[in-house]
């Protein structure tokens, strides 16, 4: 994968803002106790809509599976194909991440 520096496109949600009792997010942000490290649940109230994780177009050149992190809308894309991303909201560091630019590429020779 790519990560991608600051984000200059503006993409277009696919669905409509879903409600914090919708099943499908509630299963999505459900609590995680079969790993080794256990992860609880996300109480979908106390989260903006706006930052759920959901499918939406973005046209770009760059290849699926490309990282692109938009630190100023607070928001990850993990690129698709066919004009289309998953976008996640992300928490970003009030300096470092806008401190960051330009690209960079995992070392996948491990």
């Amino acid at each position: 994968m790519v990560l991608g520096g600051c984000a200059t496109q503006q993409p277009q949600e696919i669905a409509p803002k879903p409600p914090a009792d919708d099943p499908y997010y509630l299963t999505m942000y459900a609590a995680i106790d079969t790993e080794p490290f256990a992860v609880p649940a996300i109480d979908l109230k106390q989260v903006n809509p706006r930052f759920y994780r959901q499918q939406v177009s973005y046209h770009t050149d760059e290849k699926p599976g490309t990282i692109i992190v938009d630190p100023n809308e607070r928001f990850c894309y993990l690129i698709q194909e066919n004009g289309k991303a998953m976008r996640y909201g992300v928490g970003v560091g009030k300096v470092e991440a806008f401190n960051f630019q330009g690209e960079a590429s995992p070392n996948l020779s491990k």
